[in-house]
């Protein structure tokens, strides 16, 4: 029941070995919230028929949880909370790290059954007829967005004074439980709390719906503790308990909440993720990073490889990390643009042995020099180069009378003595520079003009969608921003 403390401690006697998942003797800790305890007792009781895996549950309210989780420095691998603002205070305490989507859940209007008072409607609760009990929006995030839902035409405001006149009629709590206690003893006519917790009152109060507020939803998400010593396993059980053919018809059934958009269950899950040759080298081992914390198998091929062996609809990848914006909707139709990670303009990068001194753009056009560009429409390169031109003026005297090629062709033709300067972006003069080119220059350009942004971007259709998020999310940390700059792009940092 809501608010109550209880730990239970489910253990097989059955000791089954597989690579990545902990023996039945090393029990996982889950710390979950009471408003979902019945679906996950159920779903860790399966996980260990089919895995032989103790699951150890400690279960109370989030709050509580998290100042358990606070002073006690180990002992946990998984939280599960209620709402994304637990989850954010988690993060925020140094206490979780990824997490996957459970369930969503929305506020409701909650009154006796047989509804005494005839509500039919969010405008019933106005009528000055019904005692109402609301969560403070100072007290709990339900009390917060439900305030943001009734702030228009000044709703909210309207309980808040009628909560200070004389009768009382608008009474503020802290907890759900006191607005659930108070609708069921009869001291408020109705209530406000979130469908999960009307689920398990089915018994004793009558649920409506109603628009305004079913536009609030939320999402509750499992995470992993940062303490755990175990992350591959935590997670192991964490996509279980999300995955759409194992936890979400549990979760459904005992909330009668909306299901979220989850992975199909796999125990080392497959992926397939196009990335532009401007990104491959950078991101090659935050991905291998990824694959040993995840347990997952993650395959990177280029942009058109990824066109023709995704396995979303018409060969999508399950994502792409594009060099620029315009190679998303080039790839496929089916992606979803999730957010930009970096940005990277572009340089002049010049040869040892060019023969006259270049230091802005307009000397591209000194004579004799030779000058190497990539113009086309179907790179990205190409593309940032046309707007750099346009900006400075120079696309009708170059366009015509420069080397036209790619960006590996062009280092090339600058190493081999072929071409005294090259535009390229400011990451693959990095690149070129590390590669055993020390002493090609770089000049950079004054010119103001849009820089290409990467963007990452995951297929709708993806089997792989949380997980492919949650490999955007580690190429987020600190320390993957620092080699993202330390390569020449600039931060921007994808939000979802």
């Amino acid at each position: 029941m809501l608010g109550s403390a209880a730990i239970v401690i489910c253990a097989l006697a059955v000791f089954v070995i597989r690579r990545g998942i902990p023996s039945a003797d090393n029990a996982i800790g889950v710390y979950c919230d009471s408003n979902l305890a019945e679906p996950v007792r159920e779903l860790c009781a399966n996980y260990q028929r089919e895995y032989g895996i103790t699951v150890r549950i400690t279960v109370d309210d989030s709050d509580a949880l998290l100042t358990q989780l606070a002073a006690q420095p180990a002992g946990g691998d998984l939280f599960i909370s209620i709402d994304r603002e637990r989850l954010a205070a988690a993060r925020r305490l140094g206490l979780a790290t990824e997490s996957i989507p459970l369930t969503l859940k929305h506020p409701v209007i909650v009154f006796q059954k047989g509804n005494p008072k005839q509500m039919g409607s969010l405008a019933d609760l106005f009528s000055g007829e019904i005692k109402l009990a609301l969560v403070s929006a100072d007290a709990a995030p339900l009390g917060k967005v439900v305030q943001q839902a009734l702030e228009k035409d000044n709703k909210w405001q309207q309980l808040e004074l009628q909560s200070r006149m004389a009768g009382r009629r608008v009474s503020f709590v802290s907890r759900e439980d006191d607005v659930i206690a108070a609708v069921i003893s009869g001291a408020a006519d109705a209530g406000i709390v979130w469908d999960t917790t009307a689920a398990q009152t089915a018994a004793q109060l009558d649920v409506l719906e109603v628009s305004t507020l079913r536009q609030r939803m939320q999402s509750a998400s499992v995470a992993v503790l940062a303490q755990t010593e175990r992350p591959r396993q935590a997670l192991h059980l964490a996509r279980y308990l999300a995955a759409q053919d194992r936890g979400q018809p549990v979760f459904v059934q005992h909330l009668q909440g909306a299901a979220v958009d989850a992975d199909t269950w796999a125990e080392t899950p497959q992926a397939t993720l196009a990335v532009d040759p401007l990104l491959r080298a950078m991101i090659e081992p935050l991905v291998a990073a990824f694959e040993q914390r995840e347990g997952a198998q993650v395959k990177i091929v280029g942009v058109d490889e990824g066109q023709r062996t995704g396995r979303g609809a018409n060969g999508t990848p399950d994502a792409l990390f594009a060099a620029d914006v315009a190679q998303v909707a080039q790839t496929s139709e089916e992606l979803l643009p999730v957010g930009i990670v970096t940005e990277s303009e572009l340089v002049l990068l010049v040869a040892p042995r060019c023969p006259l001194q270049i230091t802005q753009s307009s000397d591209l056009l000194l004579p004799e020099l030779r000058v190497g560009l990539d113009v086309s429409n179907a790179t990205p390169l190409g593309r940032e180069t046309q707007v750099l031109l346009k900006a400075a003026s120079l696309e009708d005297q170059l366009f015509s009378s420069t080397s036209a090629s790619d960006a590996a062709d062009l280092v090339a033709q600058l190493n081999a003595g072929e071409l005294d300067v090259v535009i390229a972006f400011r990451a693959q003069a990095v690149q070129a520079q590390q590669g055993g080119n020390s002493k090609l220059q770089t000049i950079e350009l004054t010119e103001s003009y849009p820089a290409a942004e990467q963007m990452f971007a995951v297929s709708r259709t993806s089997p792989r969608k949380q997980l492919m998020r949650r490999l955007l999310d580690s190429m987020q940390t600190p320390a993957a921003r620092a080699q993202f700059e330390a390569q020449g792009f600039r931060w921007r940092g994808a939000t979802r």
